[in-house]
């Protein structure tokens, strides 16, 4: 009678419970764990953890060929920090385009540079290199900013905890594939293969992204008057001498 009951409180626990849990004899069994409740969260996981994948295949690839190239771990040095002050440029730069031409288009875009930047970075000479590691770092930068504004429209506030560690799983596993796979695709087929493979996964991301048909927010929408000039403010508060003082 006793093992009855214990049965029936299981039961109704398991069925009860939102979280879908069982407690029995001190023993806790979690039924079911993850995002499955959240409809947009896998896609979303997917498409970031292919997009790890796409960033880290030329990771152990492009300081090599760079060194190549180049000739002296001084102009790698240079090369890698005017890219990188370009792509400074770009990230901050970013919001203002997603004004101009929304966000699909920038995700559009970025794919489009991911795409050129392949075919830069596998010819192999100095200034195209350069070039080809500007669209590199820019395409990356408007996907990723465009997917996480994406991504705030669809995940709920309350379940970005749960989400986020579903997310980083992903993105750490592309991030622990991508540069082996790399390094096995540019000895077996040669250089140019992690970038054209970089290009292909990228592309595979925008037809996910596509397929999904994410859209922008209605309820975002940009402001009929221009914003106030944050300097004209500066007299009145000079005028004041406590806000001074203060």
């Amino acid at each position: 009678m006793r093992s009855k009951r214990l049965e029936l409180r299981c039961h109704e626990e398991a069925h009860g419970d939102p979280v879908g849990t069982c407690t029995v004899r001190g023993l806790h069994l979690q039924v079911w764990l993850g995002v499955a409740d959240l409809p947009n969260a896998m896609p979303f996981a997917v498409m970031c953890g292919l997009q790890g994948v796409a960033r880290a295949l030329p990771l152990t690839i492009l300081p090599l060929t760079a060194l190549e190239i180049m000739g002296s771990a001084q102009e790698v040095s240079l090369l890698y920090f005017c890219a990188s002050f370009v792509g400074l440029a770009g990230s901050l730069s970013m919001p203002l385009l997603v004004h101009l031409i929304r966000r699909r288009r920038v995700v559009a875009l970025g794919t489009v540079l991911i795409c050129l930047a392949a075919a830069l970075l596998s010819l192999g000479s100095g200034i195209v290199f350069a070039a080809g590691l500007t669209c590199f770092l820019v395409g990356f930068i408007a996907i990723d900013i465009s997917l996480n504004l994406h991504l705030m429209d669809h995940i709920p506030r309350q379940e970005f905890g749960r989400f986020e560690t579903v997310r980083v799983l992903f993105v750490g596993s592309g991030f622990i594939i991508g540069p082996m796979a790399g390094v096995w695709l540019s000895q077996a087929f040669g250089r140019p293969a992690p970038f054209i493979a970089m290009a292909v996964v990228t592309l595979i991301v925008y037809a996910v992204f596509l397929y999904l048909r994410f859209s922008d927010n209605k309820a975002i929408q940009a402001a009929k008057t221009s914003p106030p000039n944050p300097l004209k403010f500066f007299p009145h508060f000079f005028q004041q001498p406590r806000l001074r003082l203060a």
